[in-house]
């Protein structure tokens, strides 16, 4: 499943699904996009224990070229084509103050916002929606936007951009999270996924990144994944499925159409590619295997 916001207006955004199976140029299975979804420009997305999906829209600019912040948009599980989203985050209260960059949804549904303009990750409790204010904000050092991802043992991993650092967070009561460690990764840490006690995650610097992959326990580099180059420059989110396969957003030079690219389990370098005009993929910033 893949995610891709091409505008900054309402209704110009959208979310594509590929089966994990996709290759080459093939159409998405579903397709949501519409002026009544209120997506514009989506950035991240994840789900919730009931297969709802969380999608975090990063911030826009009205008729009247007023910034209006980001927000997060939760839609039915399931959820195709010009469809209203079931809740919507928004507001003076949640603390939003411009481009979201990240979201996470932990095991009891709390839901992680993580944001590029003061580099902050405000919680909201399982269920919120409208005006509402976070139960508690995770501060972060970062210099490009963090995003966030989870383990088995409920650590939240918040990238640090620039700073090259991952930070976990552990919880220590129902509205507090403290910091465990702050991890020195090789290059500047965009995006991350957690999946079988490894940490995958995007770095730079631009145009020549990797997706560097650490075990959670230490956090030593074992292994590095390489788009080609000059076809492709840094890649941004990153995902990994059951089988140890990782799905790449593969960024291009001048905005060109991205691609997704595909490394087998083990595999260093990519050995297949969804991307054409029938994908309808433009630029392509966050990346998830969903239900």
């Amino acid at each position: 499943m893949t995610v891709y916001g091409d505008g900054y207006t309402e209704g110009t955004g959208k979310v594509e699904v590929f089966p994990l199976d996709a290759r080459e140029d093939v159409q998405p299975e579903r397709v949501l996009t519409g002026p009544q979804t209120l997506l514009s420009s989506p950035g991240d997305f994840a789900w919730d224990a009931q297969g709802n999906l969380y999608v975090i829209d990063a911030g826009f600019f009205s008729s009247s070229r007023q910034l209006v912040p980001q927000r997060v948009l939760v839609f039915a599980p399931g959820a195709s084509g010009n469809v209203a989203p079931i809740r919507v985050i928004a507001g003076s209260k949640t603390g939003f103050n411009g481009f979201g960059s990240g979201i996470a949804v932990d095991h009891s549904g709390d839901v992680f916002v993580a944001q590029s303009v003061d580099c902050s990750v405000p919680i909201f409790a399982p269920g919120a929606r409208g005006n509402v204010a976070p139960i508690a904000v995770l501060p972060v050092g970062c210099g490009f936007g963090p995003t966030d991802a989870f383990d088995t043992g409920r650590t939240v991993y918040v990238t640090g951009g620039q700073q090259g650092q991952v930070d976990a967070y552990i919880q220590a009561s129902a509205t507090s999270w403290l910091l465990d460690r702050t991890i020195n990764v090789t290059g500047a840490a965009t995006y991350i996924d957690v999946r079988g006690g490894d940490a995958y995650v995007s770095e730079g610097p631009f145009p020549h990144g990797f997706i560097g992959v650490y075990p959670v326990t230490n956090f030593r580099l074992i292994r590095t994944l390489s788009l080609p180059s000059p076809r492709f420059t840094t890649p941004r989110g990153v995902t990994v499925d059951r089988e140890g396969t990782v799905y790449a957003a593969a960024q291009t030079h001048r905005n060109k159409p991205w691609a997704i690219a595909i490394f087998l389990r083990g595999r260093m370098h990519p050995s297949a590619y969804i991307e054409g005009p029938q994908t309808g993929l433009g630029i392509t910033p966050g990346l998830r295997v969903g239900p």
